[in-house]
């Protein structure tokens, strides 16, 4: 983004991810996508630094949506942290309606900062893909991981 604006996308950087996009389709290879890490639209806590309204996040959203609307990928709100409050959930529900918007729903939808953050009511429907995020803690175990993924259909080496 040019001078932290969502809503003026640098196409030098987009040209890369969509560089890499396609080579991971390429692969055979679904991406998960990030459209922002949690700092940028909560308001407060570990390194927030918010730059989303309501109406930029529907707009940034929309931009994504269209530019990988023909690409293999599940959007993974939220970023590294969980909604909060309604003001957050508002930023966060627009952003997603930005992306459906964009890519006419073609596109799966998980959370990433935990299962809660699907699972705590705020949000009107649970997400197409649950997901949970290791967070870099060196207490959870490899096993539980398999469970996780057994749990979401994934197929888990032992």
């Amino acid at each position: 983004l040019h001078d932290l604006d969502p809503t003026r996308p640098n196409e030098a950087y987009f040209r890369h991810v969509d560089a890499i996009v396609a080579r991971a389709n390429a692969l055979g290879l679904v991406m998960g996508m990030l459209p922002t890490w949690g700092a940028y639209w909560r308001g407060s806590g570990w390194n927030a630094n918010p730059i989303f309204t309501p109406e930029s996040a529907h707009s940034y959203g929309r931009f994504l949506g269209e530019r990988y609307r023909n690409s293999s990928l599940i959007w993974i709100l939220g970023g590294d942290r969980n909604v909060s409050n309604d003001d957050e959930l508002t930023i966060i529900s627009n952003m997603a309606a930005g992306l459906a918007a964009g890519d006419g729903g073609s596109h799966g939808r998980g959370h990433a900062a935990g299962v809660e953050a699907a699972s705590d009511g705020r949000t009107n429907a649970p997400p197409d893909h649950p997901t949970t995020m290791h967070g870099g803690d060196a207490s959870v175990r490899p096993r539980r991981w398999a469970a996780v993924c057994r749990g979401v259909g994934a197929r888990v080496r032992a």
